[in-house]
Parts: C-alpha cells; structure tokens; sequence
C-alpha cells in the first residue's frame, strides 16, 4: 500500500488537500509515538537513578547522615541551601523553553520556603516525627575522610553534598543581569514544599 507522500511524488509533486492532510496525520502520529517512548525511558532512567541513589545512601548511614537517636550535619548549620524537587525541576524547564524571558539566559531555581538551614531542615523533621534529635557537628575534613572505604559512585555524591552543605555553592552568589530565577517567571507553579517531601520518608 502507497503512502499519500509516495503518490503525490508519482503525481509530479501535486498532492490534493486530503492527501497533505494525510501525511501530517502520519507524521503527527509517528512523533506522538517517538515522544510517548521517550517519556516511557526517561521514566525508567530516573526510577533507576533514583533507586541506586537511595541504595547508596542507605550504605552510607554508617559513616554520615541520620540514626533513630541523633543526626550528624556540618558545623556551620546556618548555611542556607535550596531543595527543589526534581519533578518541579521539569516543571519549570518545560516552561522556560519557548519564554521570550528565558532567551539565553541561565535559569535558577531558588524557591523561597525551601531555601533552608541544616537547622531548619531538621526542625521539620522533628516535627513531622515527634523526635528530638542529637545534633552531631562533623568537620569538613571528617565528612570527606568519610569516604575512604565508598564505592565511587557514593564518592561523588559525598563530593556534591560537600559542596552544598559546607561551601554553600547553591546560595553564595548573587544571580546576575543575564540569568533568572525561575519561581519569580512562573509564580503560578506550585512547587512541592520541604515539608510535604520530607512526608514520603516516614
């Protein structure tokens, strides 16, 4: 069977309304198929990511992070850091890719109730909990000693955390003439706040 395209080229070129109709309908229907497939592997890819993430984090309890009776965290728990869920993070780039704002400009992310203190961070678990944690201070020097016996993988993850929690790389600069933050475009999305996240882990 003859697809629409293939007779208007044995027609010289000319096609009718109903034959052009036809070939958009097959594209339309060709890439609906391409992007549903697309959306399906990126699920998977993220569903994997995220649960070796977990899997690591969980091998790593040991050496840093929380316990039923306390929570080791830097010293300077002052630091603010930003939290943003990942699917508010497609959110948000979905949205700044066809805004005339957005045009060559960095896009950052910077949702004002999840800009956060290890402090405050910690007293939304308490709170959500019932739990009063010790709070246990740990040296830059220690958290990165932590990572002696990690697999590599998990080294990365304690280099990024290291960067976020003890020198502040998400908040410790102004956003510049060429950039934007992206919850003052869009302040219609409603973004997932610390509180309701920290619910999935109860």
């Amino acid at each position: 069977m003859k697809t629409a395209e293939a007779r208007g080229e044995e027609a010289g070129g000319r096609m009718s309304l109903g034959e052009m109709t036809e070939i958009w309908s097959q594209k339309e229907t060709f890439l609906r198929g391409r992007e549903e497939e697309g959306r399906a592997r990126r699920r998977r890819n993220s569903d994997q990511l995220r649960c070796s993430y977990n899997s690591q984090m969980r091998r790593s309890r040991n050496h840093w992070g929380t316990s039923e009776a306390g929570i080791k965290g830097h010293a300077d728990r002052e630091l603010a850091v930003i939290f943003v869920d990942e699917d508010d993070v497609g959110t948000y780039t979905i949205k700044s890719i066809d805004d005339p704002r957005a045009l060559n400009k960095t896009i950052y992310l910077r949702p004002r109730d999840n800009c956060l203190t290890q402090n405050e961070l910690i007293a939304k678990w308490e709170e959500l909990t019932g739990k009063c944690l010790e709070k246990i201070p740990i040296s830059g020097d220690d958290f990165l000693a932590s990572m002696k016996d990690m697999d590599y993988a998990t080294q990365v993850g304690v280099g990024h955390f290291y960067h976020i929690f003890f020198e502040g790389c998400l908040t410790n600069f102004n956003i510049g003439d060429n950039c934007a933050e992206a919850t003052l475009l869009y302040p219609e999305v409603q973004y997932t706040r610390m509180d309701e996240y920290l619910k999935r882990y109860l």
